[in-house]
C-alpha cells in the first residue's frame, strides 16, 4: 500500500497557529545577527578610511602576482575582490 505524507493546505498563512512565535523567533536570529554585521562593516569603513584595507590590498596583490608570476594588476584586482565588494573595489 503506498502512503502518502501531505500536509493540509491552508487558504492563508494567517490561519497557521502560533504566528506570533513564529514572527518572533525570525526576528530574534536577525537581531543576533545584527551587532556582528555593524562591526564588521563599520570596522571596514574605518580601516578603508584610514588607508590600511588599500595598503594590505596593494601589498598582497603585489605579492600574489609575483608568486604566481601575474601582472601587479591581475594580482591587485584578485585581492581586491576578496577583501572587497566589487563596488568597493573602485575605491582602490
Amino acid at each position: 500500500m503506498l502512503y502518502i505524507y501531505s500536509t493540509p493546505k491552508l487558504s492563508s498563512p494567517w490561519e497557521r497557529k502560533n504566528w506570533g512565535a513564529c514572527i518572533f523567533k525570525n526576528l530574534f536570529v536577525a537581531l543576533q545577527a545584527m551587532p556582528q554585521v555593524v562591526i564588521v562593516v563599520v570596522g571596514m569603513s574605518v580601516l578603508t578610511y584610514l588607508g590600511v584595507i588599500k595598503f594590505v590590498v596593494e601589498t598582497l596583490g603585489r605579492v600574489l602576482a609575483f608568486c604566481l608570476d601575474i601582472s601587479p594588476a591581475e594580482g591587485i584586482n584578485a585581492i581586491g575582490n576578496i577583501f572587497l565588494h566589487v563596488v568597493h573595489e573602485l575605491l582602490l
